[in-house]
């Protein structure tokens, strides 16, 4: 059986859910296609029609209609025993049918895709897409890989397991975010290791010395674009709140970035903007930052397929909101 496992993009959430779905796929023996989405695309249907198992879909989310296409090109038939939650069971003495499975913990994707009939989700807002994944691959393995633990501290903003910054700074100097394959020694040492064995990983202390030089690194990029920022002005499409903020341009360092821009708001709204051009996508890629509670996936989720987190989101576009007003 050969499924098709899509995960999202450039993140290391993301990679993280595609490490937890090749170990527990090869753990079954079975066989998958990787794909690595990113919002504002098209459904891959010519991978799909290459495999003959589950669509996974992790840490990322299609709209409700590709969602219920999706199901029905596999499962024309839904039986009745095709529940909707990781909740519901099946019959055991009739063979499950192919199966869309979610597992996501973006705000946005569970207002718009939870209770859909006929697909299997597991969402949770307060766990990492990567820790989701493991849960569902390994439902009965107790406590989730520690790394997996590093790559949800970082995706929620929380920073509080012990050096979780240099771990995670040094951890993505190692090219996951890209290719997860690349991460799979990482993981595989990492885990044995502490799970396994019990002990400590040569690979966490490894990026424990390495993670205060990629740290430094990063800090002085990061104000170097935030440094550029110009104040931006636009409407909100929902509201028409008028929406004033600081905006720059990078590809790299969003969070980061977008976080700092956040604390030097111009205007009431705490919310930074990071956007870039993408080649491959032709259009604009806009990643919103708030604190102090600012819900910008309610306004990335103006744009098709936008959406996210309170307070991380992000949209795809071809012509910016905006226009530019001032350098601060």
């Amino acid at each position: 059986m050969k499924h098709l496992v899509i995960y999202h993009s450039s993140c290391a959430d993301g990679a993280g859910a595609a490490i937890a779905a090749h170990v527990g796929l090869a753990k079954r023996k079975e066989d998958a296609l990787f794909y690595a989405a990113q919002y504002g695309e098209d459904f891959p249907w010519e991978m799909l029609a290459q495999t003959n198992g589950n669509v996974y879909v992790l840490d990322f989310s299609y709209s409700l209609e590709i969602t219920e296409k999706v199901r029905d090109f596999i499962n024309p038939k839904p039986s009745k025993h095709l529940g909707n939650t990781d909740h519901d069971r099946y019959d055991p003495s009739k063979p499950p049918p192919r199966m869309v499975i979610l597992c996501d913990h973006h705000k946005t994707a569970i207002e718009k895709l939870y209770g859909i009939k006929g697909v299997f989700t597991h969402f949770n807002i307060e766990r990492s897409g990567a820790v989701l994944a493991w849960q569902h691959f390994f439902p009965n393995d107790g406590a989730e890989p520690e790394m997996l633990l590093y790559l949800e501290d970082r995706d929620l903003w929380r920073w509080k397991l012990p050096k979780s910054l240099e771990i995670s700074s040094a951890l993505r100097s190692w090219g996951g975010l890209n290719d997860f394959k690349l991460w799979l020694p990482i993981f595989e040492e990492w885990h044995e290791a502490t799970c396994t064995f019990g002990g400590s990983s040569t690979w966490k202390r490894k990026l424990e010395v390495e993670g205060p030089t990629v740290l430094r690194m990063e800090d002085s990029m990061a104000r170097a674009i935030a440094a550029n920022a110009e104040i931006v002005a636009f409407s909100h499409p929902a509201t028409d709140e008028p929406i004033v903020v600081l905006a720059t341009n990078s590809s790299v360092l969003q969070s980061e970035v977008g976080n700092d821009l956040a604390k030097r708001a111009p205007n009431t709204i705490p919310m930074g903007i990071v956007y870039f051009w993408s080649g491959e996508q032709k259009q604009w890629v806009v990643s919103l930052r708030s604190i102090n509670g600012y819900d910008c996936g309610a306004l990335a989720k103006c744009w098709p397929g936008g959406g996210g987190h309170v307070a991380a989101a992000g949209f795809e576009c071809k012509e910016l909101p905006w226009k530019e007003e001032w350098r601060p």
